[in-house]
């Protein structure tokens, strides 16, 4: 029933967006059927969010739901120009998607890739639902605040008293679709990571459809293309398996040591396709939907999917010099959803407003006069680009503004990687064979097609199309380079270029697989015009590549997702019953018995752990929780954390991570009525939690004192849950 919940909704919203999507996406072969959902989706939590970060309507009652109402009021009375007749027209398009005697087999077709991923995920879901793991807890608590919070942003569960301060649009999205459609959250986070997937796969296949269809490729092919890029982005692993096997085979026939670092005397582990680089992090998407955290990096790939469709929409539009409003409908449109990866993921957000500019510096080098590289250097394009790119960077700002004035970024500059800190050739083409492959297969290949006059200028659909697949290639190459030159600073030393590689690579494979879809086709069906024999070899390396690539997905799936286990229910919290039954009643009780995000207190245990369960699975905020964690997002573990806190505004003492730590561990073990008193007024705790883990962590635990300033609300078996008495 819930699932059925998500996809409704998700309709209901490409409803609202139909009108926007189907003049963005005209080109398109479903018309942008399947990024009206990711539109319709992202403008109703947007407008919501302003509104509730300005204050002007609390997120905690349910006023939030008359937005998307009047956000699908204005999108079809500003489409049709406020007529009726023009209404009925635009609902008689939609509808003959689907229906009728010309329905778009196109937007059928991403429809039912649409539905199978939601139920064939629900189904590996179902076998691991537990929200447990990795940094889950995190994730969890991030939406589960914006659940539970008042205003924008949301209070940080594991840092009483402040505000999350890093991006948590996508966990507020997850919360605002569990909102609208009644779901418990603890159920959502699953549903979330399924629908995510759902849109990379219908997206892919619409943007990969659209540009073999500009390759000149008929129907057929082209929804080949589609399925290429549906299986290719989101389901695909890198090729480490296959040079595992490899180099395990000859190591076994010939008796040799031949290694390559990929460990091929030990049993494979799906993980290491994803750490085989030492020090770094290189994951792809099908990893990061296996091991399901609820990661700015995976929640924000629909809106990236998005971006890259209006990429190629405005590319093709602006080059053609169609009508001004289109123009600016995609330029506004660009600029929103950019905007919109600063508070979803700022990775992206640089990412993207990078490629915008590549784009327009591309698109008005081509129409000054179709030489490239030499008209990219034209004073008046040079100019041109400048101006475009800066009014998008301040259209990409202002509707995000509360989200830029609220943040304290937590980077800390930028590093050139030392002389031998970068990768070894041979471990990047290992990595990322699969794409490496049909790249230089397509910049082989690519001369053998028309769509060049005489004057050697671009005067075609296909050349233009060939443009921004070369376009998105060399960007994506130079994503893949830049981590071996240059990394941005965080807290981890021994690690110093992990989460720019992850990041840049993520993307990368994101941009390759969707333009290299329609061009493993394209190649192929370029070859039917050859020698039959390298058309057969030319398949035959692609399908075997893409069979190594997907036995990869199926061992990291089976594992990752313990498929041998029995079915469960999608509520990610059952977990904590098998491992302690008296937290999940104490838990429970919380969630429905106590309103609001009142602050609690609860035993610190490091990152990654199962301490900070409490304030992760009720959203109240405890005084600390994962302090590897907050020291990443607030700058430092024992100075001032940033931005300063409202206890030392309050004080004029420095708030730390790690005396808010030592603060927690004296709390529990001090025997003084008063001590205990003090921290309470310090951090305004109202409720006080004892478990068997405070009980392990704090062997000098000393509740006693609690029964002058405490009541016992709750108990299950040695779990308590005291009330701080008013007075």
């Amino acid at each position: 029933m819930d699932t059925l919940k998500y996809i409704i909704i998700t309709h209901i919203f490409a409803i609202i967006a139909w009108p926007v999507a189907s003049r963005l996406f005209q080109s398109f072969p479903d018309r942008g059927w399947v990024f009206s959902k990711i539109i319709g989706l992202t403008l109703s939590a947007w407008v919501v969010w302003f509104v509730v970060s300005l204050r002007l309507i609390s997120f905690s009652g349910y006023a939030f739901i008359m937005f998307p109402l009047i956000l699908f009021i204005l999108t079809w009375g500003i489409g049709s120009s406020w007529s009726r007749s023009r209404v009925k027209i635009m609902a008689r398009d939609m509808v003959g998607l689907f229906f009728g005697k010309n329905k778009n087999s196109f937007s059928i077709f991403s429809e039912v890739l649409f539905l199978l991923a939601v139920f064939c995920w629900i189904e590996v879901r179902s076998h691991h639902p537990s929200i447990n793991g990795l940094e889950k807890f995190m994730d969890y608590g991030f939406l589960l605040s914006s659940y539970k919070s008042e205003y924008f942003p949301p209070l940080d569960h594991f840092f009483a008293g402040e505000t999350v301060n890093i991006y948590y649009f996508t966990h507020y999205l997850a919360a605002f679709i569990s909102r609208i459609t009644f779901v418990e959250p603890q159920i959502s986070f699953n549903l979330q990571t399924t629908l995510v997937l759902a849109f990379a796969v219908s997206g892919a296949f619409s943007i990969s459809s659209a540009i073999a269809g500009g390759l000149g490729l008929a129907d057929g092919r082209a929804k080949i293309a589609g399925v290429l890029g549906a299986i290719m982005m989101p389901l695909a692993g890198n090729l480490h398996y296959m040079f595992y096997r490899l180099v395990r085979f000859i190591n076994l026939t010939f008796d040799t040591k031949f290694d390559l670092f990929l460990k091929s005397e030990m049993p494979y582990h799906y993980p290491a396709a994803t750490r085989y680089i030492p020090f770094t992090i290189h994951e792809f998407p099908l990893y990061s939907f296996v091991v399901n955290d609820l990661h700015a990096h995976l929640s924000n790939i629909p809106l990236a999917l998005l971006l890259v469709a209006l990429f190629y929409s405005a590319f093709i539009s602006i080059y053609k010099g169609l009508d001004f409003s289109k123009s600016f409908i995609h330029f506004v449109s660009l600029s929103f959803f950019i905007g919109l990866c600063y508070p979803s993921n700022a990775w992206d957000y640089a990412i993207y407003l990078l490629l915008f500019g590549f784009s327009t510096w591309t698109v008005f080098a081509l129409i000054k006069s179709g030489e490239l590289p030499f008209s990219y250097f034209d004073p008046g394009v040079l100019i041109k680009t400048g101006i475009i790119s800066a009014l998008a960077l301040v259209f990409s700002i202002l509707p995000f503004l509360p989200f830029w004035i609220s943040l304290s970024p937590p980077a800390k500059g930028i590093g050139m990687v030392p002389a031998g800190g970068g990768s070894a050739m041979y471990q990047l083409i290992i990595i990322w064979f699969l794409h490496l492959y049909f790249l230089i297969c397509y910049f082989y290949y690519s001369g053998v097609h028309d769509g060049k006059n005489e004057s050697g200028k671009v005067s075609s659909d296909i050349e233009l199309t060939h443009n921004f697949i070369r376009l998105v290639l060399l960007f994506s190459l130079l994503l893949i380079i830049i981590p071996e030159i240059i990394y941005i600073k965080d807290i981890y030393p021994g690690h110093i270029r992990a989460n720019t590689m992850f990041k840049l690579g993520f993307q990368a494979w994101i941009l390759m697989s969707i333009c290299l879809a329609p061009v493993i086709v394209y190649i192929w069906n370029l070859l039917s015009k050859v020698r039959k024999k390298t058309r057969f070899l030319y398949i035959s390396i692609t399908v075997a590549l893409f069979l190594f690539s997907l036995y990869y997905s199926g061992i990291a799936i089976y594992n990752g997702s313990f498929l041998a286990r029995p079915r469960e229910s999608l509520d990610g919290m059952n977990f904590i019953k098998n491992i302690d039954a008296d937290d999940h009643s104490v838990i429970s009780w919380m969630n429905k018995n106590i309103s609001g995000q009142p602050i609690i207190v609860e035993g610190v245990g490091d990152s990654y752990s199962y301490y900070g369960r409490v304030s992760t699975f009720t959203g109240f905020p405890t005084v600390v929780g994962w302090p590897v964690h907050e020291w990443l997002w607030r700058g430092s573990i024992d100075q001032s954390v940033k931005p300063v806190s409202r206890l030392e505004k309050l004080t004029g003492i420095p708030d730390t991570v790690n005396r808010r730590v030592d603060d927690v561990k004296k709390f529990y073990e001090t025997a003084s009525v008063n001590e205990a008193k003090e921290f309470i007024k310090k951090y305004g705790v109202r409720y006080v939690y004892i478990g068997n883990h405070e009980r392990n962590k704090y062997p000098g635990l000393n509740d006693q004192k609690l029964s002058e300033i405490a009541n016992i609300v709750f108990s299950s078996g040695k779990s308590k849950l005291f009330k701080v008495k008013k007075n």
